[in-house]
């Protein structure tokens, strides 16, 4: 196993060549070759000196991630349980509450019409038809009708959140090319893509896609 200071000055020096370094002919070319050589075999001594720690050290990670992970998930699934039902009986709570409002105000509507049209009828009695007739066609006048929200856990709140689900692709893309949605909502597969470039090279004709070529060094 190498001396990790001693990679380290080694990794420096070759930095340093690196950059001092000019390909302008087969002489510098092959000084440049003995130099990517070098690298390799010195990237292949930090493999030997560093990955036995970093092995193990994964492994442990590993392990304390495992069994963390085992002690979560029956804590994390009863959670899942006991919110799901508070938040049913929360909700079944609310929708009582709101319809509990509802029928107060329709009975707060219905005793401001009761005596608008009381009001109207003493007018009408009293000669008073323009006034009578004014009662009647006013807005009901009522108290808004106010219900607590059921009691939460010290701590618990509630948040609606939003989702979208994509039921039909093809309508979607064309609702983007019809200009009825923004590009956004679609977004190009690289993955597919770039292995259809690699299966096509330059053969791949899509529209709207550049093949990119790119050559790079190897070693074995």
């Amino acid at each position: 196993m190498s001396d990790p200071k001693e990679l380290e000055v080694k990794a420096r020096s070759l930095a340093s060549q690196a950059n001092a370094l000019t390909v302008a002919d087969q002489q510098s070319y092959d000084i440049a070759d003995a130099l990517s050589s070098g690298a390799k075999d010195i990237l292949k001594a930090m493999d030997a000196s560093y990955d036995p720690v970093i092995k193990a050290a994964h492994e442990a990670h590993k392990a304390a991630v495992k069994a963390k992970k085992d002690q979560y998930e029956p804590v994390e699934a009863a959670m899942r349980t006991i919110n799901a039902k508070m938040t049913a009986w929360y909700k079944l709570e609310q929708a009582r509450a709101e319809a509990s409002r509802r029928a107060s105000e329709e009975l707060a509507r219905k005793a401001a019409e009761d005596a608008q049209i009381a009001q109207a009828e003493l007018l009408a009695s009293m000669g008073l038809d323009k006034a009578a007739d004014e009662a009647l066609e006013a807005a009901p006048v009522y108290d808004a009708v106010k219900v607590p929200e059921p009691p939460k856990g010290d701590g618990v709140f509630y948040r609606d959140s939003y989702s979208a689900e994509v039921t039909d692709l093809l309508e979607l893309v064309k609702a983007v090319a019809a200009g009825k949605a923004p590009l956004a909502c679609v977004e190009a597969s690289m993955t597919y893509l770039n292995g259809a470039a690699r299966v096509m090279k330059a053969a791949l004709g899509f529209p709207g896609v550049r093949v990119v070529k790119s050559t790079t060094q190897g070693r074995r």
